[in-house]
């Protein structure tokens, strides 16, 4: 079975901002923008992002907003989670790395001068003989 295809600009709601879609869904379940709706019902009440984004809500009963809305913002909220989540890993993966390599800068610093001093009664000597 093939995957579906990706939705048209004007029918996804991917790239509406979160704030639009909980304020639509705000107005929907208070009962201050009936549905089914239109563009000009979003416009005027600024929801101008989501009016150019929205045929696919046109028509529906509230019920139906109500439930594509609410999905929206879970997976828009899941996925910000899951963003936060792997910017805090990057975050402290990369304040590790930065505390290892402090601490293999100094294990060189500390082979180096146990090999100088180590060389030093070799080189003594191989001095001595010349």
């Amino acid at each position: 079975m093939r995957p579906p295809a990706p939705l048209p600009p004007q029918l996804a709601l991917s790239a509406v901002p979160l704030d639009a879609l909980t304020r639509a869904l705000r107005l929907v379940h208070r009962g201050d923008l009936p549905c089914p709706f239109g563009r000009s019902d979003l416009l005027l009440r600024g929801l101008n992002a989501l009016a150019e984004r929205a045929d696919a809500l046109f028509g529906l009963e509230a019920r139906a907003v109500t439930a594509v809305l609410t999905t929206t913002v879970a997976e828009r909220r899941a996925a910000e989670g899951r963003e936060r989540a792997l910017r805090d890993a990057l975050a402290r993966a990369e304040e590790r790395a930065a505390a290892l390599e402090g601490r293999l800068e100094e294990l060189e610093r500390l082979q180096g001068a146990e090999q100088g001093a180590g060389a030093r009664p070799e080189r003594r000597a191989a001095e001595g003989l010349l």
